[in-house]
């Protein structure tokens, strides 16, 4: 059996995509000896000799949790007791993320539909609006609820459209002092011709003409851009990733 699906079966891990990930990041040995390949053919006598290091990459429900600690680590951010709004939840890693750290309330709103993990359906003071697009969703919808209308930190993650396509709408839910903490995806950003067939960045000089125009986009949306940081893992494409880090300017 492959090592990946015999750690999913055998409930060491929830996905194989979480299973392939430890094992490339060096953290399963079988018989002392560190694997690094998911299909590595696990026999009938190696079961027991299976181990997995305690890592962070099980501390959250997607990898995307991993993203967030390390960012809201570079930056010094300490978000106990914060209003936290999540912009691209899908799975909820850096939903987890947040209410893992402390933060009192996490409102999170997605374009999709039954992405969000069984965890975070427990939570109760996590709150998901499925099915919204950020540019249709605005403080009144919670103006009813007993939900903040503005939030201490907005934190985003999303897929397949650019940054410049929401920040408009970020303003709109920021309470004073706010920060907010953006995922950049260069696959997302970057044009066609700048990718391989598989969506990797091939022309690695557009890195540094991406960061600059982020940085300005954020600067011509009235943001004060605070840092600009690559992400500490990559994306599960294999893609590099970064992170803007923002607040209204004063």
């Amino acid at each position: 059996m492959r090592l990946d699906q015999f750690l999913v079966e055998n409930k060491y891990f929830e996905s194989r995509s979480k299973a392939q990930s430890a094992i490339e990041e060096g953290l399963v040995s079988v018989n002392g000896k560190i694997i690094r390949k998911s299909s590595f053919d696990v026999r009938e006598e190696d079961l027991q000799n299976i181990k997995i290091q305690d890592s962070i990459l099980n501390r959250y429900v997607s990898r995307g949790g991993i993203k967030l600690r390390g960012a809201l680590d570079k930056v010094q951010l300490d978000v106990k007791n914060h209003t936290v709004l999540d912009i691209g939840v899908s799975t909820g890693g850096f939903s987890d993320c947040v209410l893992q750290s402390g933060a009192s309330c996490v409102v999170g709103v997605d374009v999709g539909h039954g992405q969000l993990h069984e965890k975070l359906k427990n939570i109760n003071h996590f709150y998901l609006f499925e099915e919204t697009h950020i540019k249709d969703f605005s403080p009144q919808h919670l103006s009813n609820t007993k939900l903040p209308t503005h939030f201490d930190l907005v934190v985003c993650d999303v897929s397949f459209i650019s940054l410049d396509k929401i920040i408009s709408y970020i303003h709109q839910f920021l309470a004073r002092g706010a920060k907010v903490l953006c995922l950049v995806k260069p696959q997302f950003e970057l044009e066609s011709k700048y990718l391989n067939k598989k969506g990797i960045v091939k022309d690695h000089s557009q890195y540094d003409q991406l960061a600059n125009r982020i940085k300005n986009l954020f600067n011509q949306n009235n943001f004060e851009v605070l840092d600009y940081f690559e992400s500490p893992i990559q994306g599960g494409d294999g893609n590099r990733e970064f992170f803007i880090y923002a607040k209204i300017k004063s």
